[in-house]
């Protein structure tokens, strides 16, 4: 099932990258195929896969299956976006806060 593209321009925002989840956007519209895991501890690096999604659903299919590695340290903050397609919005969340780089 695709989803209907919205006719709302992007939010930007960030979270801890504690609390990212698979379905959350990028702000350079990848998606979260998994939740970052790794050392938390301060300075260490947690790694989670992400993938350009696509409408067609064997190209979709073929990029799922070949995902990008992307680690973060623990206690970064992750650029994050709202596209028509993201299935998992947390701009709104306790601890979102607005990009600071604008998007």
């Amino acid at each position: 099932m695709s989803a209907v593209p919205s006719e709302r321009a992007p939010v930007f925002y960030t979270l801890p990258v504690e609390q990212v989840v698979p379905g959350m956007s990028t702000s350079d519209g990848q998606d979260f195929l998994d939740a970052p895991v790794g050392e938390t501890a301060a300075g260490g690096l947690l790694w989670a896969h992400v993938y350009t999604p696509a409408i067609d659903k064997v190209i979709d299919s073929d990029r799922r299956a070949a995902p990008e590695a992307r680690g973060y340290t623990a206690g970064s903050r992750v650029s994050l976006a709202v596209f028509g397609d993201t299935k998992i919005d947390g701009s709104s969340w306790p601890d979102a806060q607005p990009d600071p780089a604008g998007r």
